[in-house]
């Protein structure tokens, strides 16, 4: 689907559960959505998703529409898929993993709804949307998913991009960044900007090639950091953080742990600010 959207504007996109990516386009936004049934009522399944679109002055929402007053709860089966087949809570009170399987609770279109994610069945609809967005550099991008993988690579739009439950890579990237997961893990690579604002909840962040202004914090996972530049603020919350590789051009460090250790291991010569704190590491 073509949506244009004026330069200078900006486009919010929502989706529950599938695999989301953001890559450079030129022209209109672009919006390519596959979507993904299963079951005896496959067809009324998929026929039952449709993109609604609004349109408010010069920012644009497009939302993914499910069925949620019929299904309560929606099954997601992530391609490619693989578990260590551990028990244990990975998020908190939301997302409980067990045996490649994780169960979370959102709001979506104003109705409670669970997402069941499984490498091997499960109960509920099996439906999901995977959607690739083809954002030009002029306009801004709000991208949430709730369940599943978001990805950004390549674009030098300004970028929002939330997750509840997934992971978040985000890679090539130069236009300012906001990413924010409530407790899957964050991947950064060759990401440079004045303003780099990252949070996960309960995941770990690690990263590589950064630089800019760069506030990054994770509340309960570790954060790992290799070759960064400029201005870098770190808290964790209870796990370790970890800086390596190129530190030659980083002039200014602030970090925080709760409970973690700190380790730095680079040329920090360049360093003309630095505060560390720890409160128990």
């Amino acid at each position: 689907k073509s949506i244009d959207v004026p330069a200078g504007g900006s486009i919010t996109l929502e989706n529950l559960a599938g695999h989301m990516r953001v890559v450079r386009g030129n022209g209109p936004v672009q919006v390519d959505a596959t979507v993904v049934a299963a079951g005896a009522d496959a067809q009324t399944l998929a026929q039952s998703v449709k993109l609604d679109v609004s349109t408010s002055g010069t920012q644009t929402l497009v939302h993914v529409h499910y069925p949620v007053d019929r299904y309560d709860t929606f099954l997601y089966n992530p391609p490619n898929s693989q578990t260590d087949g551990s028990d244990e809570v990975c998020i908190l009170d939301k997302l409980i993993c067990f045996h490649g399987r994780s169960s979370s609770t959102f709001r979506y279109q104003g109705k409670r709804v669970r997402v069941n994610q499984s490498i091997s069945g499960g109960s509920g609809a099996p439906l999901y949307v995977d959607v690739v967005v083809h954002l030009p550099a002029n306009v801004a991008g709000n991208i949430t998913n709730a369940a599943g993988l978001l990805d950004a690579d390549g674009l030098a739009s300004n970028l929002g991009l939330n997750t509840e439950g997934g992971d978040i890579h985000a890679q090539n990237l130069h236009g300012q960044l906001e990413a924010a997961s409530d407790g899957g893990d964050i991947y950064l690579r060759n990401v440079s900007s004045r303003n780099v604002r990252v949070h996960t909840g309960g995941g770990d962040l690690t990263g590589s090639s950064l630089g800019g202004a760069l506030n990054l914090a994770t509340g309960g996972g570790d954060a790992g950091l290799d070759g960064v530049r400029g201005k870098l603020s770190l808290t964790t919350g209870g796990g370790d953080a970890r800086l390596s590789g190129d530190l030659s051009a980083l002039r200014s460090l602030e970090v925080e742990t709760g409970g973690g250790d700190l380790t730095a291991s680079g040329n920090l010569a360049g360093l003309t600010t630095l505060h560390i704190a720890s409160g128990g590491g």
